[in-house]
């Protein structure tokens, strides 16, 4: 089978533009060339790839794993020319959560570059979500996240924080040591985003008490939920490492009890691991023992908390 990059790139760009002309354009190629391109590679893997609808069209299960397997194939690819036009120096692309890439990565980061001063490393800040396709598709080598969906996925546990009632210092229960769901159910009016890991954990709490969460602000940035709460706009749920790195006089992270756990970890494909990705990993295992949200704890080390 004789497929080419050239080929991979056309369809990867017709399905995420579902469009002829856009993917044509995105390629550089004619209307034509795209279409001979696609009908080349449904000769070549003997199954259709898209299904026609008038003027639209959308991809087949076999054309939704033939866009996953491109994906990953074109950005391997483009990752070893990247690693000769280097030098084939050394390269490491990391995607985090917020909470990670402004504390703990930059820690095991410099330890490696003690051994890896050539090291070409690029961090990108993603949700749970986009983390887990960048890993899945091969654009970026390690994710720090939670437990991914796909089971393809390795995932390496680092240590779990858990979800903390915030509210400004003025309020109410700004005082008490810890609050129940059931305490807050009718006060938290500012939500995170739908698709965020803080997000449908608070969901799943409020479902088991038969509540419903349903937050009047649903907000991505938590610098913009901090700043609402400084300001008396509301009161939100957050995690116990994020009131750690974003300490605020004017504000308090307050445990929900019993205590709603998010787990941490190394989210690799197993075809990416290799020398760098298996140094990072141990780097930032190490960095935790000194991590200061594990010694005020913020956060708890693997095997010291209770998976729910």
């Amino acid at each position: 089978m004789d497929v080419s990059y050239r080929q991979l790139k056309a369809f990867i760009a017709l399905i995420e533009t579902k469009s002829f002309t856009l993917a044509a354009n995105r390629n550089c190629v004619t209307q034509s060339a795209l279409s001979q391109a696609l009908k080349k590679l449904e000769e070549q893997f003997g199954v259709a790839l898209i299904e026609k609808h008038g003027r639209s069209f959308i991809a087949t299960k076999s054309g939704i794993h033939l866009y996953e397997d491109a994906l990953y194939i074109t950005h391997r690819l483009e990752r070893i020319k990247q690693d000769y036009q280097a030098g084939m120096y050394p390269s490491l692309r990391v995607s985090a959560i917020y909470t990670m890439a402004s504390s703990l990565i930059p820690k095991a980061l410099q330890a490696l570059l003690i051994n890896l001063p050539n090291l070409q490393f690029k961090l990108y800040e993603y949700r749970i979500d986009d983390i887990e396709k960048a890993v899945k598709n091969g654009s970026t080598d390690i994710g720090i996240s939670t437990r991914p969906h796909d089971r393809e996925l390795i995932f390496e546990p680092l240590f779990a924080d858990y979800l903390c009632f915030v509210c400004h210092q003025s309020h109410k229960l700004a005082q008490v040591a810890s609050v129940s769901i059931k305490d807050i159910a009718d006060d938290v009016n500012i939500g995170v985003s739908p698709n965020n890991s803080l997000r449908h954990l608070a969901d799943l709490a409020f479902e088991k008490y038969g509540l419903q969460h349903d937050p009047e602000m649903n907000i991505s940035h938590t610098a913009t939920i901090i700043g609402m709460v400084e300001n008396k706009i509301g009161t939100a749920i957050l995690s116990s490492t994020i009131g750690y790195i974003d300490q605020s006089s004017r504000i308090c992270f307050i445990p929900i009890t019993p205590k709603i756990y998010r787990e941490i970890g190394v989210l690799t494909h197993p075809e990416n691991r290799n020398t760098v990705t298996r140094e990072f990993t141990r780097n930032l295992y190490e960095k935790l023992n000194s991590w200061s949200p594990i010694l005020e704890g913020f956060a708890f080390l693997k095997g010291t908390y209770s998976r729910s």
